[in-house]
């Protein structure tokens, strides 16, 4: 894999082409809890999972469970792995950190899409399907 050009990295607040993207390694990924977090908080609830596969050629794939009808969950075991509570704690603490500093400096933490003022003064509003 190549490096990406100068211009083609992310760009600072000031437009300055000054930031440059470092990669993690894909087992700090999984141990840190990060491929966990990303699972349990968005890729299971869609019906994927992300997926770590180790070897010699250690990579990550998306697996589809969305044609069933509620996608991946972890185990009971899994879910009270001390290990697993760890990661999961550690994850939701670095995010509040890092949500309100940019909360303070950008005035948002999740970047939200530009939209028409009418757009983003309504609301939609879902109800949790009961389970059966």
């Amino acid at each position: 894999m190549t490096k990406k050009k100068k211009q083609d990295l992310t760009q600072d607040l000031t437009g300055d082409l000054t930031l440059e993207p470092r990669c993690i390694p894909l087992q700090e990924l999984f141990e840190k809890g990060y491929l966990q977090e990303v699972n349990r908080q968005f890729f299971h609830p869609m019906g994927l999972s992300l997926a770590f596969i180790e070897g010699d050629d250690p990579r990550l794939v998306v697996y589809d469970f969305r044609y069933t009808p509620y996608g991946p969950l972890f185990s009971p075991e899994v879910l009270q792995n001390p290990k697993f509570i760890e990661r999961k704690e550690r994850i939701e603490l670095e995010c509040a950190e890092k949500l309100l500093e940019r909360q303070m400096t950008l005035g948002f933490g999740i970047q939200v899409p530009y939209v028409n003022q009418q757009q983003s003064m309504s609301r939609i509003r879902i109800k949790p399907a009961r389970l059966r």
